[in-house]
């Protein structure tokens, strides 16, 4: 790819195609509310451009008019582009690594900080690394891209920091449902990060509490239908979640030393699951 086969504006169109594409795919994939969409077009529309900018300046080795910190006089203009590309590569590299990191945000909040600090640390360490005194040695000359390589290179990078993106982004629905199957001998309790079957004979406690504080979130969903997943209270300790955001009861249980608490879409399915229930395990 000859450097005049892209311009700006050209990737310019590309990142927004691109995003609203992505965004669409990904509405579509899952029931979501307008704070889920919200939050899925925040992450496409300002991710997806500066993956897009950060190949372009690879590919191209022009785009040193958007970039400060760095003295381009001490640099050179023979070496300016060798510069913007090493630049570019790792604008890409951190905006993907930050773009997956925001969609996990309703998985794992540490997860999401981590992240973030590790993708702004690849953006902004190599700004550090050219504007030492050993910068001009560290930099590598810029490759030439054919058109073929460019297309290819930028497609990669476009399907690396959306699929993972959007594979986590689906698994965020609002719609999503505790569903609890009552069978003969167990009963199984299945919602979004919490999958467990229980043999009645094995439950070791079984409690209805009213106003359950769900406490600090671990490595679980959440959203303003459902919470699930690994949590943490003041009175359970570390435990597992599958609960109605909105209904203030939970069922809480102990299995093998482990607890668990979970609840119906309202308060008196609630009720009447933890009084079936007393009936089965006997307790």
């Amino acid at each position: 790819m000859a450097d005049s086969s892209i311009t700006a504006k050209q990737a310019a169109v590309l990142a927004f195609v691109f995003s609203a594409a992505a965004l669409i795919l990904t509405v579509l994939a899952r029931p979501c509310d307008i704070w889920t969409i919200f939050l899925d077009a925040v992450i496409y529309f300002c991710f997806v451009p500066m993956v897009v900018l950060g190949i372009y300046m690879v590919v191209t080795g022009r785009g040193g008019r958007w970039i400060n910190g760095i003295d381009w006089e001490r640099v050179g203009r023979n070496r300016q582009e060798d510069y913007v590309s090493y630049l570019g590569l790792w604008i890409a590299v951190g905006s993907a690594v930050m773009m997956v990191g925001l969609a996990a945000i309703m998985w794992n909040l540490l997860v999401t900080i981590g992240l973030i600090v590790l993708g702004t640390v690849l953006i902004l360490v190599p700004f550090a690394v050219v504007s030492g005194e050993r910068g001009p040695s560290r930099v590598p000359a810029r490759r030439q891209f054919t058109r073929k390589e460019a297309g290819a290179l930028t497609l990669a990078a476009l399907l690396v920091a959306t699929v993972p993106t959007g594979l986590l982004m689906a698994e965020h629905s609002s719609e999503s449902a505790v569903a609890i199957t009552l069978g003969a001998e167990d009963f199984t309790v299945t919602a979004p990060m919490f999958d467990h079957t229980f043999s009645y004979e094995d439950v070791d406690s079984l409690e209805l509490v009213e106003n359950f504080d769900h406490g600090r979130r671990i490595a679980g969903y959440a959203t303003g239908t459902i919470s699930s997943g690994h949590y943490r209270n003041e009175t359970l300790g570390d435990y597992e979640l599958a609960s109605y955001s909105q209904v203030s009861s939970c069922i809480v249980i102990f299995v093998g030393g482990a607890a668990y608490a979970f609840n119906q879409s309202y308060e008196t399915a609630t009720v009447n699951l933890y009084a079936e229930l007393q009936e089965r395990t006997g307790l």
